[in-house]
């Protein structure tokens, strides 16, 4: 922030602004400009300087450790600047070397000036010589397969916490607060992680065999590439899966604990306790949803656009009510039916340059960004509507194969296709569905929002399917719940880290639990036919945000001002930096596009933003005929089902029983 700036400068000496020639980056066919410069890029060779020559030591300060020659650390330092090599901590584990993949000749840049750029994505605080985190007990030594960006989560004794001006330390009372906490990007995520314990068991092997087959279904990638992607993705689930390893295990003291696969007692480390903010609805008049550049933003009486942006809230789908699924519903039916659904088919299959994987990874998150929001644009123009938005799926409520079952997601008005699971969870089908006449491992959908739709696309991908289906896999070798990810993936040192570890999970997501590795999901040229794809995209998209807001309020350091984001994405023909977005700290928002932002993209979560009641109608509806659905919204029955259904289903199944 500009206030850092100032500070470190007066106090510190860094942080200066300086004006200084900064070197563009190389073009296609030749080889880079390397001058010292204030980007702080490490140089492919640093020829030691023979002369006495005085350096100027705020260029490159920000990375001198990695840009600067030995003989100017050695100067600066003599000098009392800047430079000197001292055993110095970082707000997290230093990254270990791993292998890129090698790109072809089609790279919008040289190979190794992509590598540094992917590695130093994130700026990192360099004055501090202590962590942020550092307690009084020795750290742990790093685990032998920890690798690149693996935040180490160490037990804390007793109430022991780092000290930090200003926050308080604050114990969830219940389960709905506990999913608040986690939600929170207000929280210390070390000290949140360090205080989890699990209910569940974790098991990865599902989440290794994804790796395999959502990458085996990329087309245009080398075979080399593709085995050293399935290697990096195998290598994150590792690391990922590490934090939930380490946590305790205990048994779960309530069937809540037991669908959310955490204890419910968990700490937050915060300024303020975080609360629970309503989906308040838009104010005054707005354009109309016309896919312009002021589609759906404020406006005067004459129709003149105002000085504002679009606010789009994106709630977490276990907090949608009736109405907004089926306004969601008719909407992606729209598209489905105008050509737009075809189009964003193709546009995933052939927008990233899947023959160079070390760009494709490096612009994948502000790419699925962008590729997220103009959807989401075009679903408001097909609905006519400046509030549908699309809902993320984080599944914190469903972190148990039962729950998971159990979910409202699945219903008929929803996403449909429910899992039908025996054996605890390891065998299951898809609930009214029907087999496919190419395929009978395949179920094509007979309910839910594409019930009976016709893949368009990539019949041979979906073996020779032309429904959308799914073929559960073991959903008791699922991803780690949400206990783990959110704190953990917020805790990703850099860029690059946070990428591989969401690679991973984008693959689980894909073609492990629901979907399954013979599913419309799992083939790139038909995933996004499924709209369980857009739900676990806009996650995706969220896991980004709460990095992004993470750093930003906790270790004032804006992630979306990263080395070589003016670089342009595939396709867009934008830079990356655009689609990193802003931060808008009073409304809790990205601004978007960066530099001339049209909307503010927010995320409510699941303890947040309900309208009306999410599973039913009204208090004290009968039965419908037949009964109630007892399996339908059963993780939030307390709040969500009506006091008819709650009597009726425990009087029938003994489910929802005060």
């Amino acid at each position: 922030s500009e206030a850092k700036k100032t500070w470190c400068c007066s106090n510190k000496g860094l942080g200066c602004e300086v004006h200084t020639t900064t070197q563009g980056f190389p073009a296609k066919s030749g080889p880079p400009q390397e001058p010292e410069t204030t980007t702080g890029f490490p140089s492919k060779q640093q020829q030691p300087h023979t002369t006495e020559e005085e350096f100027d030591c705020n260029a490159g300060v920000a990375n001198w450790v990695a840009g600067w020659s030995d003989a100017k650390k050695s100067w600066c330092c003599k000098a009392g600047h800047a430079g000197c090599e001292v055993h110095t901590t970082t707000p997290m584990p230093p990254k270990a070397q791993t292998t890129q993949p090698q790109a072809t000749t089609t790279s919008p840049m040289p190979q190794k000036v992509v590598e540094q750029h992917y590695t130093t994505a994130m700026p990192m605080p360099q004055e501090t010589t202590t962590t942020a985190f550092d307690t009084d007990h020795p750290a742990e030594p790093p685990h032998p397969e920890a690798t690149t960006g693996m935040p180490k989560p160490f037990p804390m004794p007793g109430d022991q916490i780092p000290h930090r001006d200003g926050y308080t330390l604050y114990v969830s009372k219940d389960c709905n607060e506990a999913l608040m906490f986690m939600d929170s990007d207000q929280c210390d995520a070390e000290v949140l992680l360090a205080s989890i314990k699990r209910t569940c068991p974790v098991q990865k092997q599902a989440a290794r065999e994804s790796c395999h087959k959502w990458f085996g279904s990329i087309t245009g990638m080398s075979q080399s590439s593709r085995e050293q992607e399935v290697q990096r993705c195998i290598s994150a689930v590792e690391r990922t899966s590490q934090a939930g390893e380490r946590m305790a295990q205990v048994p779960p003291a309530n069937e809540e604990e037991k669908a959310l696969c955490m204890q419910c007692q968990v700490k937050c480390y915060a300024k303020k306790k975080p609360q629970a903010r309503p989906a308040q609805p838009p104010h005054g008049l707005r354009w109309s949803p016309d896919g312009s550049s002021s589609h759906c933003r404020p406006r005067e009486r004459n129709g003149e656009v105002v000085h504002g942006v679009q606010r789009r809230v994106r709630k977490e789908a276990s907090m949608m009510s009736e109405q907004e699924w089926a306004r969601l519903s008719s909407a992606l039916r729209a598209m489905k039916s105008n050509g737009k659904l075809a189009h964003y088919a193709r546009l995933f299959s052939e927008g990233l340059p899947p023959e160079d994987p070390t760009f494709m990874n490096f612009q994948q998150l502000p790419w699925y960004r962008h590729f997220l929001y103009d959807f989401e644009t075009d679903l408001q123009v097909a609905a006519r509507d400046c509030d549908v938005t699309m809902p993320y799926w984080s599944q914190c409520r469903e972190g148990s194969a039962s729950a998971m079952t159990a979910s409202d997601i699945w219903s008929s008005g929803h996403l449909g296709g429910r899992p039908s699971c025996q054996d605890g969870g390891r065998q299951c089908s898809v609930t009214g569905a029907t087999q496919c006449s190419a395929d009978a491992d395949r179920q094509c959908l007979e309910d839910g929002i594409a019930s009976g739709w016709h893949v368009s696309s990539g019949s041979e991908a979906s073996g020779g399917c032309g429904c959308v289906h799914r073929n559960p896999g073991d959903l008791k070798s699922r991803e780690s719940s949400c206990a783990t990810v959110l704190p953990v993936f917020r805790l990703m040192e850099d860029f690059k880290s946070l990428t591989e570890a969401v690679d991973s999970l984008r693959a689980t997501m894909h073609c492990g639990q629901v979907p399954g590795d013979r599913s419309t999901m799992c083939a790139q040229e038909t995933a996004v036919w499924d709209p369980l794809f857009w739900l676990d995209y806009a996650y995706l998209d969220r896991l980004f945000f709460s990095w992004q807001r993470h750093h930003f309020q906790l270790n004032d350091i804006d992630t979306t001002d990263c080395y070589g984001c003016n670089m342009k994405m595939t396709h867009y023909e934008e830079p990356l930096s655009d689609w990193f977005g802003k931060h808008d700290p009073n409304n809790e928002c990205i601004l978007v596009p960066k530099h001339n932002p049209t909307a503010c993209v927010v995320y409510l979560g699941p303890t947040e933003g309900a309208s009306g009641d999410p599973y039913e109608a009204s208090a004290g509806e009968p039965a419908p005929p037949g009964g109630w659905d007892c399996n339908a919204g059963l993780p939030m029955w307390k709040r969500g089902w009506s006091p008819a259904k709650k009597a009726w289903c425990c009087e029938n199944h003994h489910k929802g029983c005060e």
